[in-house]
C-alpha cells in the first residue's frame, strides 16, 4: 500500500512515466473552503492566510459556490492595499469581464 497522498501518488507516477495526465479545471472533485484539510502529513506554517486565498479563488469556480460566506475572507485579502495592488486588480478584472475584446 502507498503512504503518499493521492495527488502526490498520482504525481510521482507521470513523473516516473507509468502514467498520463490531463488537466481539467476547475478541479472535478467537491470542497469545503471553511473546513481545514483533512490531509495528514500537511505541515502548519507562516503562510496559511495565503493559502486561504488560493482555497477561496478554487471555490469561486465550482457549482454550488456561496459568496454570501465568502465576504470576510474577501475583506481580509483586501485589508492591506497599495496603488498598484488596486491596478493589477481592476485590470485583471476588466480582462475577465465580458468588455474585455482580444486584439
Amino acid at each position: 500500500m502507498c503512504a503518499l497522498p493521492i495527488d502526490l501518488f498520482i504525481r510521482q507516477e507521470a513523473r516516473a512515466g507509468r502514467l498520463k495526465l490531463g488537466c481539467v479545471f476547475p478541479f472535478a472533485t467537491s470542497y469545503r473552503y471553511d473546513q481545514p484539510t483533512s490531509m495528514a502529513g500537511r505541515p502548519s506554517d507562516n503562510a496559511s492566510h495565503s493559502k486561504r486565498a488560493i482555497e477561496l479563488l478554487r471555490y469561486s469556480f465550482f457549482v454550488d459556490r456561496d459568496f454570501t460566506h465568502t465576504a470576510d475572507i474577501v475583506a481580509a485579502l483586501r485589508a492591506r492595499r497599495d496603488p498598484h495592488q488596486e491596478i493589477i486588480e481592476a485590470v485583471l478584472g476588466f480582462m475577465t469581464s465580458d468588455q474585455f475584446t482580444m486584439f
